[in-house]
């Protein structure tokens, strides 16, 4: 498959908004995950200071955090991940980008599925002039009383950036259940010939 025919879809939305669930959708139909947060997790989880930070494990010491610890805890640790994160950026803004450049132009046809932040759109526009399709799927998910989930500053911009230059191929309304979300991204994938 030349670059031309590689198809990237990026999935933004708050938290909770179903981000996860659309990706599992788009891997089911043949594409391949990649997450910017994966990277920050794995660098996150090496850092000296996480050493022993859950003592004891099952009656063993435990001599550092795993990927699995830290989703199954992922509350206990998400400001301070977050935190790493965005250390990281004040020095280079492309910092997780280029953490997963060799993910994003290896694979085939891939998903994002945590698409938040300036950087990573200006990164895959530039794809664009070397071939590849992009398309951008905002997910959105009121709540009961007609708000949203867990707004974050960071990711609002990136929506109205996103909005402003027109680049949301399709916005899906997670309304209901978690299967008319499936079924909607399934519809989504049929139209966009995805």
């Amino acid at each position: 498959m030349g670059v031309k025919n590689k198809k990237i879809v990026a999935i933004i939305g708050f938290s909770r908004s179903g981000k996860d669930i659309c990706g599992d959708v788009f891997i089911g139909n043949g594409y391949k995950r990649v997450a910017f947060a994966d990277k920050v997790k794995e660098d996150f989880i090496n850092l000296p200071r996480n050493r022993f930070k859950l003592g004891f494990n099952n009656g063993k010491f435990h001599m550092g955090l795993t990927l699995q610890e830290l989703e199954e805890n992922k509350h206990l640790y998400r400001k301070e991940i977050i935190e790493f994160a965005e250390r990281k950026r004040v020095d280079e803004p492309y910092y997780w980008v280029d953490k997963v450049k060799d993910k994003i132009e290896g694979y085939e046809n891939i998903v994002i599925t945590d698409l938040r932040r300036l950087p990573e759109i200006e990164y895959l526009e530039s794809l664009k002039s070397k071939g590849y399709e992009v398309n951008y799927i905002n997910v959105i998910r009121p709540l009961n009383n007609g708000g949203m989930f867990d707004m974050d500053g960071e990711t609002s911009k990136t929506i109205l950036w996103c909005e402003y230059n027109n680049l949301f191929s399709v916005r899906i309304l997670n309304a209901s259940s978690v299967e008319e979300l499936i079924k909607t991204t399934n519809l989504v994938i049929q139209d966009l010939k995805l």
